[in-house]
């Protein structure tokens, strides 16, 4: 059967990349890294680095290296910049790559995972995390070759073009975890890149395939693993810390290639599109490359009038040509800017039938006109994992995903709403910014067309997952 989870949308795919190659851009003229996770710079302003050269780390060993070989421009406690020398320098891997990487242990390979810098491609936290807090409880390794967003196509790209480094790496992270069953979830009606993965999968390896009919946000993993084992799991934890660690297929084929090569990763892999766009791509780029960078690879209808949104037309941010790509930068759209006016709430409730949180959008928007914040904290806000479908299919045309962005930046401190930001402000924290909001909503409504999903039951109660042993099978390319 084809799997799914209660709410959200299906959204025709709209100037998507999925059957075009990945592209290789390697000569950004500067690169700007963000510091997070920790980070503190290991390089001053003036010093020159070479290609792979660490140039920040943190406490716990987590290394950052730069993707170009130049000279260092600034070195921030929030940011690095290096200006490109176009040299071939690259300097020498730290330590000896793993002599054999299918009988890594747990403690090597937490080692291999800070010293390559590896982030997970779509959270953006370093993978050791993700291992380190879910090792000892883990029955299951979930990975997901979900797109972010229905005009991506990258993570197809890359599961195809990668299938055999993916499975490789699959199963290097079974041994050194001590998980006995894979779980790839991939997109039911894609058939050809199931066959492309299936054939590099070996009876009784422990790998089974789940299909999914995919709807929008399923790349979110806690409704992944609603969709997978239909049950939903509780908001107190990350899922990965109640023992099921979901892992992107990029991040998954960055490790194995990592490994086998001993260099760190410096590149990204994203889809470049919008209706701006008159030739979309699949790109990897150097991380820190400038947006402004990527698009001058394409042509655009139209620079002065275009608007650039990272990261999902329905949920993403408005970006600066000097905003950098980042570890966690999935899609970057150009669209064409145009006024749109909001409207107000009709108590309709539609958002908080396609919420795929079970949340009261509306009854949030109630509490930010009046005040009443600590009340919306009560009710889950800090539950919403921003997809936007709610702004989406509100027929009021009410910026519902830019009040509860808004919201939880009022209601954090200072210091906690600023300390994981990237480096360009998210698209509706100035009210002066809530047009740009309005615009990447309005514009994905008028050319994408809906289809409506089904129904949201009224039992929206917590369930225990099923046993996963009873989920999967050993026999190849049989549905979880």
């Amino acid at each position: 059967m084809a799997m799914k989870f209660q709410g959200g949308i299906r959204l025709s795919e709209y100037r998507n990349t999925k059957k075009l190659p990945i592209t290789q851009i390697d000569r950004p003229s500067v690169v700007t890294l963000p510091l997070k996770s920790g980070l503190m710079p290991l390089v001053d302003a003036g010093d020159y680095v070479e290609k792979y050269y660490p140039v920040a780390k943190s406490e716990e060993g987590f290394t950052l290296s730069s993707p170009v070989a130049g000279k260092v421009l600034a070195a921030e406690q929030k940011y690095i910049i290096i200006e490109n020398s176009n040299k071939a320098d690259i300097c020498p891997p730290d330590g000896e790559k793993p002599s054999s990487i299918e009988d890594i242990t747990f403690e090597h390979l937490i080692e291999y995972c800070k010293r390559y810098g590896i982030y997970g491609a779509f959270s953006g936290i370093p993978l050791y995390v993700k291992l380190s807090e879910s090792h000892g409880k883990s029955e299951r390794l979930i990975i997901n070759c979900i797109e972010s967003d229905p005009s991506s196509g990258h993570v197809r790209a890359l599961t195809k073009q990668y299938a055999r480094d993916l499975v490789l790496g699959i199963k290097v992270l079974l041994k050194a975890m001590g998980i006995k069953k894979a779980v790839i979830a991939l997109d039911k009606k894609f058939t050809d890149y199931h066959e492309t993965v299936k054939k590099h999968i070996e009876e009784k390896s422990g790998i089974v395939l789940a299909y999914l009919n995919v709807k929008y946000p399923m790349g979110n993993e806690r409704l992944l693993l609603d969709a997978i084992y239909n049950t939903e799991f509780s908001c107190e934890n990350e899922v990965w810390q109640s023992g099921y660690p979901v892992i992107s297929a990029e991040t998954v084929i960055n490790l194995y290639q990592s490994l086998r090569d001993g260099y760190p990763v410096i590149y990204k892999t994203l889809t470049l599109s919008g209706d701006a766009v008159i030739n979309p791509m699949n790109l990897r780029v150097p991380v820190g490359t400038h947006i402004g960078e990527i698009f001058s690879e394409c042509e655009l209808t139209s620079k002065s009038n275009s608007l650039f949104v990272a990261n999902g037309l329905l949920n993403g941010y408005a970006v600066s040509e000097d905003s950098p790509v980042e570890a966690n930068t999935n899609t970057v759209f150009a669209i064409n800017r145009k006024k749109v006016k909001t409207g107000n709430c009709l108590k309709c409730a539609r958002c908080t039938a396609f919420c795929p949180m079970h949340l009261v959008p509306f009854k949030f928007h109630e509490n930010y006109e009046t005040g009443k914040h600590e009340e919306n904290i009560e009710l889950g806000l800090y539950n919403c994992i921003e997809c936007g479908c709610c702004a989406y299919m509100c027929v009021g045309k009410v910026d519902l995903l830019g009040e509860i962005r808004i919201e939880k930046y009022r209601t954090l401190t200072r210091e906690e709403s600023c300390s994981e930001t990237m480096i360009f402000e998210p698209l509706v924290i100035d009210d002066d910014n809530d047009e740009y909001s309005e615009e990447v909503t309005e514009e994905v409504s008028d050319e994408i067309p809906e289809e409506i999903p089904d129904e949201v039951t009224e039992n929206n109660e917590e369930t225990e997952p099923q046993d996963p042993s009873e989920e999967t099978s050993d026999k190849e390319g049989e549905e979880v």
